[in-house]
């Protein structure tokens, strides 16, 4: 049960990751790209209805795996068989009376009216609307994390510590597939306008990335401080061994992508096919590096950190009581 849990969340916020950064991506990555090769009489085809289309199966998956979440949950809360949790009353109380289960209705909600934007004929799902619904619906989750259970201004600001966290992840990692794409395109086509649209959107994600990095690092560190509890326990405890594992992917990302911003992209940008080729390869890697990052969030969600685990053992005989802050919607570690 705790590996397809821990599998079922994976999924979950990764595609959820995905709907968000794609959106970021095709705002401020391809679309200022775009135009400026159209400018110069160069109209590179094929990237954005692909993206879309990516938008529309992320959010597909998503929402799937939210209901699968939903229902390995509430029989976990409520200490009922799976069935009987499910077929019973206890489903409709998690739904309305806790939190995770009022999060994920309001979740349900952005996703119908980002789903309508996204299958549109027009261009609504790359717009300022498409971008807040989606940037609320990876933020959310916050709210019945472990930070929710925090009281007054602490508690408000691990909330925001965690929003931050969480748009940060989607604004890189979740954007990494959209870029893999068009330099993939570029790669294959290897024509003017696509060398000319890879090397300006390699760029643009260059200061995407810088920025979304240096917001995760600052909540990254925000989180470690109130989830580890000291710098022993990430030797001891296995959630900091877990913690530790994501910072060595995150780590070989960040090099990755240093060498994508000052060796490969400058050579796009100056029309080297050969750069577009090792660029989309590293953009593939850099992807596959964030999946991996993403499973470990998926352990780390349903693994007790450090700080919590004397908490947690105080409270052991009252865990099969529903309450509204429900520790297992917390999003990551």
């Amino acid at each position: 049960m705790n590996a397809f849990l821990a599998a079922t969340r994976a999924v979950h916020f990764g595609s959820s990751l995905l709907v968000f950064g794609e959106v970021v991506f095709a705002l401020w990555v391809s679309a200022p790209a775009w135009r400026r090769s159209r400018a110069r009489g160069l109209a590179p085809e094929g990237v954005e209805p692909r993206i879309r289309a990516m938008l529309v199966w992320g959010l597909a998956v998503s929402v799937v795996s939210a209901l699968v979440w939903l229902a390995l949950e509430v029989p976990l809360m409520s200490g009922e068989p799976l069935e009987e949790a499910i077929a019973g009353p206890t489903f409709g109380i998690v739904v309305r009376d806790t939190w995770f289960g009022r999060v994920l209705t309001a979740r349900a909600l952005l996703a119908a009216a980002l789903f309508i934007g996204f299958a549109a004929g027009s261009r609504a799902w790359a717009s300022l609307g498409s971008l807040l619904a989606a940037g609320a619906y990876v933020a959310l989750p916050a709210l019945a994390g472990h930070a929710a259970g925090g009281r007054g201004l602490e508690g408000a600001l691990r909330v925001a510590t965690d929003m931050m966290h969480l748009l940060a992840a989607g604004a890189w990692v979740g954007a990494l597939p959209g870029l893999a794409l068009a330099l993939t395109a570029a790669r294959r086509d290897a024509d003017e306008g696509m060398l000319a649209y890879a090397g300006r959107a390699t760029r643009r994600f260059s200061a995407l990335g810088a920025i979304s990095v240096s917001a995760l690092i600052a909540s990254g560190v925000g989180n470690a401080i109130y989830l580890v509890g000291g710098w022993s326990a990430l030797s001891d405890t296995r959630y900091g061994m877990l913690l530790v594992a994501k910072l060595v992917f995150v780590a070989a990302m960040l090099a990755l992508a240093a060498v994508n911003l000052s060796r490969l992209g400058p050579r796009v940008g100056r029309g080297d096919a050969r750069a577009a080729r090792s660029l989309a390869r590293n953009a593939v890697l850099e992807t596959l590096g964030g999946a991996a990052v993403i499973a470990i969030v998926g352990v780390l969600g349903i693994t007790v950190p450090g700080e919590h685990a004397a908490h947690m053992r105080l409270h052991s005989d009252s865990s099969r009581a529903i309450i509204p802050h429900s520790s297992p919607a917390h999003p990551h570690g």
